[in-house]
């Protein structure tokens, strides 16, 4: 970046030694080269932009009171998982998804069966869970998503159906 400084400064000054239309050349190539060089900063932080996710989970119209949300990269990257709670889910945008990536969404929900576990090493017990949603929202997820500002600007709602 220093190299391209000491260059433009270079530039400058030859073109400010000539004549008015040398500096109106001069100012030109300038605003232009600034120009490029902002957009390739902004390219370069947003390419590696971590995306915050998160919105409301419902099945059958009703909230998911428990369960999980993994978003899997279809190409290279880091797989990222969120909790429901109570109808929703976040993950915030230090543990976001990555800017362009496409993932695969698959959910989980969980609910009480009424059974009871017994735990072994006190008088207390467990509830049973068991995860309902179909096969298909886990195994083979039909939700696929790119990783973009518009994507997520009003949350990202999964509302899923029998």
């Amino acid at each position: 970046m220093l190299v391209i400084t000491e260059y433009l400064r270079e530039l400058t000054r030859l073109f400010r030694s000539l004549s008015p239309p040398g500096r109106l050349l001069s100012g030109i190539i300038s605003a232009g080269v600034a120009f490029w060089l902002a957009r390739l900063l902004v390219w370069l932080v947003s390419g590696n932009a971590l995306y915050a996710v998160g919105g409301a989970v419902t099945y059958d119209g009703l909230p998911v009171a428990a369960g999980t949300v993994v978003f899997d990269p279809t190409a290279d990257g880091q797989r990222r998982e969120a909790l429901i709670k109570d109808g929703r889910y976040a993950l915030a945008s230090e543990s976001g998804l990555l800017h362009n990536a496409e993932y695969l969404v698959r959910v989980r929900a969980f609910r009480k069966t009424g059974k009871k576990y017994a735990n072994a090493d006190s008088a207390s017990s467990f509830d049973e869970y068991e995860q309902y949603l179909p096969e298909r929202y886990y195994s083979d997820p039909p939700i696929k998503v790119t990783a973009t500002r518009r994507a997520f600007a009003n949350g990202f709602d999964l509302i899923l159906v029998q």
